[in-house]
């Protein structure tokens, strides 16, 4: 079981480091653990999760072993500017782990391949590693006066085309109501150069706005001579479009 790896567990390392390698090696090097001939049941489900198919595993459960924060930078965004999204995840593996896709799924389903991560490179964590990924992208015309919210996180472990496991966040992209909103990365909240996982803000939703309009206003007028006096006023408004 993964839950063993959980560095809240206590377990010896060589436990849990050979826990991991069997699992590299069943995902990765697509090789079953040795079981004895004898256990022809264990070694049958063994080959079956060998066949081509996701392993589908609730990430929001493994708290400690692998976690994932999401923050919209901006409660609101114009549409004629560009959404920043950052997608920070934490790794607590005892040994390096390399994934291989970072999928982020949306109520808007024309955003779905906008906030995504297929180089390998920045998916490789060290032990008690984290790391934060920025995306931006541009709001739709269409649209404006709509909420844009994550619904889901997948980090792929293992080739898309074969057997692998995909780890989904949900529930636990749901802010703190306790937690007062702030950059991502505020100089108080980095110790040592590290930054405090537990100070990170989630933000999973942003809504997308009406644009300002581009116009110029000015105002031409002479004071009048005589109290009470009538005076003409001229406006001008220039399109800046």
């Amino acid at each position: 079981s993964l839950e063993i790896l959980n560095p809240n567990i206590q377990l010896s390392s060589q436990i849990k480091n050979q826990t991991q390698t069997n699992l590299e090696n069943l995902i990765i090097k697509n090789l079953a653990p040795q079981v004895e001939t004898t256990v022809s049941s264990n070694d049958d489900k063994w080959k079956a999760l060998l066949n081509k198919q996701p392993i589908v595993i609730d990430a929001d459960t493994f708290k400690g072993l692998l976690e994932c924060k999401v923050y919209f930078t901006h409660d609101a965004v114009s549409v004629d500017c560009d959404i920043t999204l950052q997608v920070a995840l934490k790794n607590g593996f005892p040994l390096p782990i390399e994934f291989d896709q970072l999928l982020v799924y949306f109520n808007l389903k024309e955003y779905d391949d906008l906030a995504n991560v297929t180089d390998v490179e920045k998916l490789k964590f060290s032990p008690n590693e984290q790391r934060i990924l920025t995306f931006n992208f541009t709001p739709r015309g269409d649209h404006v006066q709509r909420t844009l919210e994550i619904t889901s996180v997948s980090l792929i472990y293992g080739k898309i085309n074969q057997t692998h496991i995909d780890f989904q966040w949900r529930t636990s992209l749901q802010p703190n109501p306790s937690f007062q909103q702030g950059p991502l990365t505020p100089k108080w909240q980095i110790k040592a150069g590290h930054i405090l996982w537990e100070n990170l803000p989630i933000r999973r939703k942003t809504n997308v706005i009406m644009r300002a309009a581009e116009v110029q206003l000015t105002v031409e007028h002479q004071l009048p001579v005589l109290l009470y006096e009538s005076y003409s006023i001229k406006i001008h408004i220039k399109n800046c479009e």
